[in-house]
Parts: structure tokens; C-alpha cells; sequence
């Protein structure tokens, strides 16, 4: 039963790490897109849709890398907090150096490369907040002391 309530849990926190990526990366596309402080409702309407529809990107594409970082950490029970945001970090790096940039004077860590790195190192810490902080919990045979008869 505890796995069972594991798989739901490491869903939700994927789920919600990967708004926060999306989030953070809305927020940092904000210098691109021109868009000043204060915001329209339209305007306000239309970050909250990307954010959404970039949420669904960000699970789509990292899904894979992030399973394999949460598969790694639950079978040894890591639960440091910079596993998760180096993990983060470099998978999101890893896209960042996907995407070309469109700046003529190319620069290995361009700005969307950062952003991107930026945004899962947020995703990491997430994760970490809500399901990383017990991994490999599941696993632990109760002791005699808590079992009664």
C-alpha cells in the first residue's frame, strides 16, 4: 500500500514541478516578450495559458530524464536537496543547449540556455519539496517497538 501511495505522490510532485519549471520560465521570457509591469487582464490571461501549455511541454519532454533521476533516488533513499536541484539543473540544461539561439553573437550559455537551467533547478527544488524529502521511505519495514499486537 505504501507503494501505491508513493506512485500517486511522485505524480502530484512531477505534476507541480513541472508548473514551476514552466512558471519560472514564463517569468524569465517576460524581458522578450516587452511586456512591463502593470499587466492588463488579457495580458495576465495569456501568461497564465503559457504557463499552462509550457507546464505540459516541460512534462513531455522531460519526463524520461526525470524518471530516471527519481528512479536512481528513490533505490538509494537520496534525499539531499542538491541531488534534486542539480538534477533539476542539468536536465534543464541539457534542453537549454538544445534550442538554438537566436542571438547573431552565439554564446554557448546564452540567455535562454540560463533561463531554461534556471527553470529546472525550480522544477528540482519542488520536487524536493513534496516528494524528495522521503524517498525511499516506502521501503522501511516497521520495527517491532511500533507494530502492537
Amino acid at each position: 500500500m505504501a507503494l501505491i501511495w508513493r506512485f500517486f505522490v511522485i505524480t502530484f510532485a512531477f505534476a507541480l514541478a513541472s508548473f514551476a519549471a514552466a512558471a519560472t520560465f514564463t517569468l524569465g521570457a517576460l524581458a522578450w516578450a516587452n511586456l512591463n509591469p502593470p499587466l492588463e487582464n488579457f495580458e495576465v490571461a495569456l501568461l497564465w495559458m503559457f504557463t499552462f501549455l509550457a507546464g505540459a511541454g516541460v512534462a513531455f519532454f522531460a519526463f524520461v530524464p526525470a524518471m530516471i533521476a527519481i528512479v536512481l533516488a528513490e533505490g538509494f533513499s537520496w534525499r539531499s536537496v542538491l541531488f534534486y536541484t542539480l538534477a533539476g539543473g542539468v536536465i534543464g540544461l541539457a534542453y537549454g543547449l538544445l534550442i538554438p539561439e537566436t542571438d547573431p553573437n552565439f554564446v554557448l550559455y546564452g540567455r535562454m540556455t540560463q533561463v531554461i537551467a534556471g527553470a529546472g533547478v525550480a522544477a528540482g527544488l519542488v520536487y524536493w519539496l513534496i516528494a524528495g524529502r522521503n524517498a525511499g521511505a516506502w521501503r522501511k519495514v516497521p520495527s517491532r517497538e511500533m507494530v502492537k499486537p
